[in-house]
């Protein structure tokens, strides 16, 4: 069944996420973070969230973009507070069924995989992320007895498309399929001869549609095999 657009939460929507996001604290833009998303969800709600909803939890990207940026020390131990504190509330709630995902290696996308130090400090900052995220759904397996968490591994996901795009349908997984604003990353104007379903970037790091396919078929099989059957 295809599921309606959602319309932006503030004029009554049900879409509570907001461009430049973190899983906790605020981000340049002054933009609500994943915690605050979520108690405007459940406020909205009643309080309550529904047992045979899956939800999906995938934030972090952000909290490190911004926090190696601007030297924080403890971006990524915020941001896991953040999920674990996101995770709780909607369990406290009643949601039962969760899909937690990590994140892809940030350094390998088309603002920062041109810059060799850059790179590599982002990809150190993904790795030791994702690790954390591991122990957390371990972690919150044994708290939350009744829930079903499947952790679902993205950066091996993008390992297998870098090395073989040919098999996903793709040919280019290290440039954008648009011209991206050098600021901000946001992609407006398509890159002059490209076809965006070859590519696994729209712009400075976001999947273009043909990436969130892929994404979504594997977080969809994931899900199945670890979680929907228990």
């Amino acid at each position: 069944l295809r599921e309606p657009v959602p319309l932006p939460s503030i004029p009554g929507g049900t879409n509570y996420a907001f461009n430049g996001a973190r899983a906790k604290g605020l981000s340049p833009y002054l933009t609500p973070d994943l915690t605050e998303q979520v108690a405007s969800y459940l406020l909205r709600s009643g309080g309550t969230a529904n047992p045979d909803d899956v939800f999906v939890i995938w934030a972090g990207a952000n909290d490190i973009f911004f926090g190696a940026s601007s030297g924080e020390a403890d971006f990524i131990p915020n941001a896991i507070a953040g999920i674990k504190w996101s995770i709780e509330a909607l369990y406290s709630a009643g949601a039962r069924k969760f899909v937690v995902l990590d994140l892809p290696p940030l350094g390998q996308t088309p603002f920062f995989n041109t810059n060799p130090a850059l790179s590599t400090q982002l990809d150190g900052a993904t790795s030791a992320f994702n690790s954390a995220i591991a122990s957390l759904t371990r972690s919150l397996r044994a708290e939350l007895p009744q829930a079903r968490i499947a952790d679902v591994k993205i950066s091996k996901l993008f390992q297998l498309i870098t090395r073989a795009p040919r098999l996903f349908g793709l040919r280019n997984v290290r440039q954008s399929a648009t011209i991206f604003d050098p600021v901000t990353g946001i992609g407006y104007t398509p890159t002059p001869g490209a076809n965006p379903n070859c590519y696994l970037f729209w712009d400075s790091v976001h999947p273009t549609a043909q990436g969130h396919k892929i994404i979504a078929a594997y977080v969809l099989i994931d899900y199945k095999l670890h979680c929907a059957r228990h």
